[in-house]
């Protein structure tokens, strides 16, 4: 079956617009030569050509060829899972189950939770954990944890944290309601002086083990700021003025459902590391 192809050129002179015509008609495999008025539209049927002729296309269709080849050791990488539990500590007995691109399911190229080879690209994957027996009740049943996601394939080593919580591995969901108001007060202290001039203070608030929870905190000219979220365990708190980091201090929340409040000391900023071209 023969595969069309036209070719579009602006040039006045024929043998160049025929010379590309015939080369990507060569590469692709074309059949009818058409030639408008302003415009060249090549149909080509592949024919006869001069020894030149071949020599030249030879060399594009090797170029090609080693272009590709390239391109597809370059776009082949490694992807490394790590499943936690909600205080960070890692999980053990974890697989890949699905890793699909499109329709395509690359999960038979992982070892465990490490893939090797892996062409660039958006996945869906699917990790599976060691199953558990629980008792409900008189009912005993057999739980396979599972977490779902998605994740991006682009540089040589994609390296991707995924966080089992409590519900995830009991296969229980808990509802709770917080007790309003809830509210879990901070203060700076000193606090950086103010004047219009000045750059906001703010707070960056991440969560070490659990990203959705990252928070952009507001600071009063008094240094006192407000969290209205029950947070749990450790998170990396920084203080910002404008494009300055003033202060970057680990913080522990186990304060669980209650209100409560807490003073952060700043001193000196944290000692600056520039990353130059060599």
């Amino acid at each position: 079956m023969c595969v069309v192809f036209a070719a579009l050129a602006w040039s006045h002179r024929p043998i160049l617009s025929f010379s590309a015509a015939l080369c990507a008609g060569f590469c692709f495999g074309n059949t009818i030569v058409w030639r408008g008025r302003r415009y060249y539209l090549y149909i080509y049927i592949r024919t006869v050509v001069s020894n030149y002729e071949r020599e030249v296309l030879t060399l594009i269709r090797n170029l090609i060829l080693i272009t590709t080849i390239v391109l597809r050791v370059a776009s082949s990488e490694t992807v490394s899972f790590l499943v936690i539990d909600d205080t960070g500590k890692s999980l053990s007995g974890w697989k890949v189950t699905k890793f699909k691109k499109h329709d395509r399911d690359f999960a038979v190229g992982f070892k465990g939770l490490t893939g090797a080879d892996v062409d660039w690209g958006v996945y869906d994957y699917e990790l599976s954990g060691p199953s558990v027996t629980q008792r409900i009740l008189d009912t005993e049943r057999v739980w396979t944890p599972k977490l779902t996601g998605r994740t991006s394939v682009g540089d040589a080593e994609n390296f991707v944290v995924v966080t089992a919580d409590y519900e995830t591995l009991g296969g229980l969901a808990i509802d709770g309601i917080l007790p309003q108001p809830f509210v879990i007060r901070g203060k700076i202290e000193p606090m950086p002086p103010q004047s219009e001039l000045t750059e906001p203070v703010r707070i960056q608030l991440h969560s070490i083990f659990d990203s959705a929870s990252d928070l952009d905190i507001q600071v009063d000219s008094s240094g006192e700021f407000r969290i209205y979220r029950a947070l749990g365990g450790l998170c990396l708190l920084t203080v910002i003025q404008g494009t300055s980091v003033l202060h970057v201090q680990p913080v522990f929340f186990e304060q669980g459902i209650h209100s409560t409040s807490f003073a952060l000391k700043i001193d000196s900023p944290p000692a600056l590391v520039r990353v130059a071209a060599p």
